[in-house]
């Protein structure tokens, strides 16, 4: 049985992605898109994650590397409430949905904050 979404009592679970689906890459990224865009609707009607609907945010690259740069930097630390998240938390969210490293240990917030910044 599904869990309920309620979108007024349970705070959402932020995902971003960044596509092409203008630019030469544009018959990629528009399908990848679509996909993202059918599965979050889909995993929504079926209770969201854990309970908490998911909230999707997408950005244009344009087939441009520095528009993908800058989406990354939009990106970084969003929250569905417009908040600053710390590196903690995000690493806590990740270990939350199973996210783990190479060892199979929790992202710590330094790995996390290597992996915004692209070291």
């Amino acid at each position: 049985m599904p869990i309920t979404v309620n979108p007024r009592t349970r705070e959402s679970r932020l995902f971003g992605s960044i596509f092409s689906y203008t630019g030469p890459a544009a018959f990629l990224g528009d399908r990848m898109k679509r996909s993202v865009e059918l599965y979050v609707e889909e995993a929504n009607k079926k209770g969201g994650i854990q309970g908490h609907p998911i909230e999707l945010f997408m950005y244009d690259a344009g087939s441009e590397s520095s528009k993908a740069v800058l989406a990354a930097k939009r990106l970084h630390r969003r929250s569905p409430k417009g908040h600053r998240r710390s590196l903690r938390e995000i690493a806590k969210e990740l270990a939350a949905l199973g996210h783990t490293n190479k060892s199979g240990a929790s992202y710590s917030a330094s790995c996390v904050k290597s992996m915004v910044e692209g070291h």
